[in-house]
């Protein structure tokens, strides 16, 4: 009998979180604890060939996951939020990569590739962002002390909010991906 190819057993594994959403439980750490556990029950485990590797790109770094067979890496990135808003830090929405976010109240999962959570628009805007971010931080890091108690340090904190409006359009959308693998 031949064995379930993994990007099936992914997408059983999502199927599941969206229609159970209770299963994702926690917030921060613990939701990303609870989604490698469940990855676990779906036969998908920590591997150097097929399987998934956490924190790819060391623990406070983009993405929390990477699931993977011999041909293809998936990025999967694990939020919580209670007010359908999630922090990104100084990252972006990533076009190629997975987000499941745990919503709390009321609970639910939203589930989708970042190409579908944002416009052309938004990615211009945040790299003109980024840009006058960058030069502003550049000019400015030079002199970092203004008094020997004021210290002085820049960085972002994205935030975004999630369209429910969308969501079972996502959802559907990433399944489809999931079984073109």
């Amino acid at each position: 009998m031949k064995p379930m190819r993994i990007w099936r057993r992914v997408e059983q594994a999502i199927r599941e979180l969206y229609e159970s959403p209770k299963l994702l439980k926690g917030s921060g750490i613990q939701t990303e604890d609870s989604f490698e556990r469940h990855l676990h029950r779906h036969g998908i485990f920590l591997s150097r060939k097929v399987g998934y590797e956490r924190y790819p790109n060391g623990k406070n770094f983009w993405p929390d996951f990477h699931v993977y067979d011999d041909r293809t890496i998936l990025p999967i990135e694990i939020k919580s939020t209670r007010h359908k808003m999630i922090h990104l830090s100084q990252t972006w929405i990533q076009s190629h990569a997975i987000y499941i976010i745990r919503c709390i109240q009321p609970t639910s999962v939203f589930i989708s590739y970042g190409k579908d959570m944002k416009t052309e628009e938004e990615d211009r805007q945040f790299k003109e962002f980024q840009f006058a971010h960058r030069t502003f931080k550049e000019e400015w890091s030079k002199s970092k002390t203004f008094t020997s108690q004021i210290h002085w340090t820049s960085s972002m904190d994205l935030r975004y909010r999630l369209d429910d409006t969308q969501k079972a359009n996502h959802y559907q959308r990433v399944l489809e991906e999931l079984r073109r693998m």
